[in-house]
């Protein structure tokens, strides 16, 4: 079996033997390693996972949409925030290890110059400011921060070896791109693997599965809500009937969101309909901690 076409497939359950594969099959797609919190400690990239509940990304400031809570490949990173109403223009500094760099532009994103470099290892914070006086930084703190670093030079060589093996097996396009979003999340590049994966769906490749794998970066490791909450929405509408893992997966994220950001009603009606299929699919654990949930939330919602 070639090492690369163990991206394509859960960690955990790599069995002994693969075809390589020549067409993306459904299985093929559930593919997005998953690091477990077990494995967590309050290292930005040790925890990716929300941890403690997120607050809801503010409209009304520049909060950061990348880099965050992520390491990254490229040394001149594209610097993405939300746009603020009323806002003409925006002041965007970098700070950390050998970098105090600020410059004003008036679009919501910008290459970094790479003036003054990145070191490798080393831990960044990009802050927003717009000309109305609200700032990024006004975004509630969380468990992990809100910075990122650029990959350590041996590991970027280990990619670039693993991510040219993988160009050269002789599979679609699509089973290439899956592949090299797993590596990228096993090097904890986790916005590296959403730029490819929303790349794909740019490309015609829209599967309940792929927004599932998209929403679950954006809600578990990005804390981004609203985005988070865009993917799930299309997963649930693409998500086939017949394919109750990938239904349940879609209404069990955007009834957490729901649940936390929207309507309690909504959460119950989505989150009974993933417990349903949890039941069917015989995770006992899930059905146990949704119920649970549910109890609280009828509770809730007749206060």
């Amino acid at each position: 079996m070639s090492l690369v076409a163990c991206y394509l497939l859960p960690v955990a359950h790599l069995p002994t033997a693969v075809a390589i594969p020549q067409k993306v099959s459904h299985d093929q797609i559930i593919q997005i390693k998953q690091i477990k919190q077990t494995e967590c400690t309050t290292g930005i990239y040790k925890c990716p996972h929300r941890g403690e509940p997120i607050a809801w990304n503010d409209s009304a400031i520049p909060y950061i949409i990348s880099p965050r809570r992520t390491k990254i490949l490229n040394a001149q990173p594209k610097l993405r925030w939300n746009p603020v109403a009323g806002a003409t223009s925006y002041t965007v500094s970098i700070k950390g290890e050998g970098v105090d760099w600020k410059t004003k532009v008036r679009d919501t994103q910008i290459v970094y110059s790479g003036q003054q470099p990145l070191q490798p290892g080393g831990y960044y914070l990009l802050i927003v400011r717009t000309d109305t006086g609200v700032s990024s930084a006004d975004e509630p703190v969380i468990p992990g921060g809100l910075g990122f670093s650029l990959l350590e030079a041996t590991q970027a060589q280990l990619i670039d070896s693993q991510a040219a093996a993988i160009a050269q097996e002789p599979w679609t396009e699509e089973a290439k791109t899956l592949a090299l979003a797993n590596l990228y999340l096993n090097y904890g590049l986790t916005i590296e693997a959403v730029e490819i994966l929303e790349d794909l769906v740019s490309r015609g490749v829209e599967t309940a599965a792929i927004y599932n794998r998209i929403g679950g970066l954006y809600w578990n490791f990005l804390a981004l809500v609203p985005q988070a909450k865009n993917y799930y929405v299309k997963a649930v509408e693409l998500a086939d009937s017949n394919d109750i893992e990938e239904q349940t997966a879609a209404q069990d994220g955007l009834g957490q969101i729901e649940a936390k950001f929207g309507s309690k009603k909504e959460a119950i009606r989505l989150l009974t309909l993933a417990r349903d299929g949890y039941e069917m699919l015989g995770n006992t654990e899930r059905v146990s901690q949704l119920e649970k949930q549910l109890k609280v939330l009828m509770r809730e919602s007749k206060k």
